[in-house]
């Protein structure tokens, strides 16, 4: 189940037995995930009332924030019940209550028209409500002025729909935890109300384990106490279930990127454009803070604005997620700064962070200094941006072709390096991204009717970029993750020998093969080892295909165990290739004759190990066949349902 899945079904579960905590990292999307997923999932017969418990100092404030927020639903859902809440006050009779709710129905109508000029705020559509009401019924400016918690009690619902509480940052509250849930207690068990705890659980640990170290009062253990109630017994008496947040990132980040509003309408497209940039920025990393990629896109439009005022377009996502990934890290507090030189040295700490994402040379002094100090220097800005352009342009001709557009070089730079760039081509010596620039070069000449000094050979063209492939996947180094593309209005217009090419490339990169290659060679790398530490490792990385050579890898380790290490080696084996086959990525036909190989190659060792009297090796043999005819026959099912899926897709 889906996280917001298991929301909605503790919201509609018909009995109530305790408050649900939802916890995770702060910044990982939980009120988000609150106030717009489960919202609309719900619909409108719940209502959500968040309480946010940041700074509060005192329970009765708790109390009040909660009866207030109930007060407002109820002046906002009344509609049809307005007569029988009308009823209940002195010098409103029957008759008056009658035209009270008709009157409603013509405000609530009023204020529906007016949503957008005034903000579509509560605030707003309370006072628009209120001023109808003091001018139809007697006394109701009275009625306005009382406290919530003097007009009415706080129930399961509003005007027949089920009230949902949401509170929210237990941990960044002043109080003791244990007396916040305490009082949270109040609604969950003792009103009835389906109630819903948001903490970073992680946070409250910490900071009890803190005050026990500092010898703090009140403390056993680790836990902190309120007279004798620990926090884990009080969470245990009111919490029924714990439910940690498993954000859909990419969900989040696309939401964000495609609501963002500015008047720069042209950074608006360009963030459109490159959401999978802002995705692949934030899930390469371990930092999952919603809030700092909301602060990512909104300060990069600053930089972006300046860029674009100094002609640079091409390098745009470059500089995008070099700021992305050095603004993640700042603001989680992980750039370290030096007392001699401050943050001029920090670039290793976001390289190793952020492989392949921050480039070093994409992240201007001034833009660091400005985020690490909150300083905009526009004039260092500037200046930073001309040296960078004058630095390419004291770049060789064949550079200088290599990473630039045709039509932004001289032509006396081109005649020089457009044949050296082609050459290096030929042997695989370009980068995947220059190669993507040299098509889209020879597709732009071929638009503008521009000759090109030399003809490029596409059979050589395209025996070099399978060198730089394998060389790609031969190597640790990460493929570069700011990746160049062809519009995808211009694949079209490229010669059948391009797009072969182009799309050789693109398939190479989203299929991951360099990911999947070196993964394998760190497998191969662990079974030649024969220690079952490094065969750990690799427990949790992906695999596209089990091929012969990683068959022969294992049945080569495994025969040279020691029975101490069979059945670790065996549960290692299972764990990483079982799980594989539901998996797109995994090349589930090619790997199907290596797993049934193995399975041979393995019966054909235990004979031989009970003919060597080895009856134990023999007995963890078989269990280690057993494994791999389990595979095999998931295997085969899954097939099974691949070609039934064909042949029914087929059929309609």
């Amino acid at each position: 189940m889906a996280t917001v899945d298991e929301l909605v079904y503790f919201c509609q579960e018909e009995n109530v037995f305790g408050a649900l905590m939802f916890t995770g990292k702060w910044g990982c999307g939980k009120t988000y995930l609150i106030e717009n997923d489960l919202a609309k999932a719900l619909g409108n017969e719940y209502i959500i009332l968040r309480i946010s418990l940041f700074g509060e100092s005192s329970i009765d404030s708790i109390h009040q924030k909660v009866q207030k927020a109930y007060f407002q639903e109820v002046m906002l859902n009344m509609g049809g019940n307005i007569e029988e809440f009308a009823k209940a006050f002195p010098h409103v009779s029957s008759e008056k209550a009658a035209q009270l709710g008709d009157h409603v129905e013509k405000v609530t109508e009023t204020i529906s028209d007016l949503s957008e000029k005034i903000g579509k705020s509560k605030f707003g559509k309370v006072v628009q409500f209120a001023s109808g009401m003091a001018k139809k019924v007697p006394g109701f400016d009275k009625i306005l002025a009382l406290n919530p918690s003097d007009c009415m009690p706080v129930e399961e619902s509003i005007a027949g729909r089920h009230v949902i509480l949401v509170f929210d940052d237990l941990e960044r509250s002043n109080l003791d935890e244990i007396d916040v849930l305490g009082c949270i207690n109040e609604y969950s068990e003792n009103k009835h109300i389906k109630t819903i705890i948001v903490a970073n659980e992680e946070k409250i640990i910490a900071k009890n384990q803190e005050s026990h170290e500092d010898g703090e009062e009140g403390f056993s253990g680790t836990e902190r106490k309120s007279g004798k109630i620990k926090y884990s017994e009080i969470k245990e008496k009111i919490v029924t279930r714990t439910l940690k947040n498993i954000p859909d990132y990419k969900k989040i980040i696309e939401n964000l990127a495609m609501s963002y509003q500015t008047k720069k309408y042209e950074y608006k497209d360009f963030l459109s454009n490159h959401i999978v940039d802002l995705i692949n920025v934030f899930i390469c990393g371990n930092i999952e803070n919603i809030r700092s990629v909301k602060c990512a896109m909104q300060d990069f439009q600053r930089v972006f604005v300046e860029l674009k005022e100094k002609g640079i377009d091409e390098e745009l996502p470059a500089y995008f997620q070099t700021f992305v990934s050095y603004t993640l890290l700042a603001k989680e507090g992980k750039i370290s700064k030096s007392d001699r030189y401050g943050y001029i040295f920090c670039d290793a700490d976001v390289e190793k962070e952020y492989p392949g994402y921050y480039v070093r040379r994409y992240m201007l002094t001034s833009i660091r200094e400005w985020i690490m100090m909150g300083e905009w220097n526009e004039k260092n800005i500037s200046d930073d941006i001309n040296k960078m352009i004058e630095v390419k342009r004291k770049a060789t001709p064949e550079e200088l072709v290599r990473n630039m557009r045709l039509i932004d070089l001289e032509e006396d730079v081109i005649r020089e390096g457009f044949p050296e760039v082609l050459q290096n081509a030929y042997k695989g010596q370009l980068l995947v991204d220059e190669y993507i620039d040299l098509i889209g070069n020879i597709l732009l000449a071929r638009t503008i009717a521009y000759e090109l000094p030399e003809v490029p050979d596409m059979k050589k063209l395209d025996e070099g970029v399978d060198i730089c492939l394998e060389t790609i996947c031969n190597s640790d180094e990460p493929d570069t993750r700011v990746r160049r593309m062809i519009s995808p209005n211009d694949v079209n217009s490229l010669t059948k020998e391009e797009g072969l090419i182009y799309e050789k490339i693109c398939r190479f990169r989203e299929e991951e093969v360099q990911m999947f290659a070196i993964n394998k060679k760190k497998y191969l790398t662990a079974l030649k080892s024969e220690n079952i530490s490094d065969l750990y490792e690799c427990e949790n990385k992906r695999f596209n295909i089990f091929d012969e050579e990683v068959c022969q890898a294992v049945m080569e380790c495994y025969k040279k165990l020691q029975n101490s290490d069979r059945v670790s080696f065996i549960g290692v084996f299972q764990k990483i290739w079982e799980s594989k086959i539901g998996s797109q990525d995994f090349l589930i036909a090619k790997s199907m004759p290596n797993f049934e190989k193995l399975k041979n190659e393995l019966t054909t060792n235990r004979t031989n190990e009970l003919q060597a009297e080895y009856g134990l090796k023999a007995a963890l043999t078989q269990n280690f066949i057993n494994d791999v005819t389990k595979i095999i026959e998931a295997i085969k099912k899954r097939l099974a349902d691949m070609t039934k899926k064909v042949n029914e897709d087929e059929e309609t």
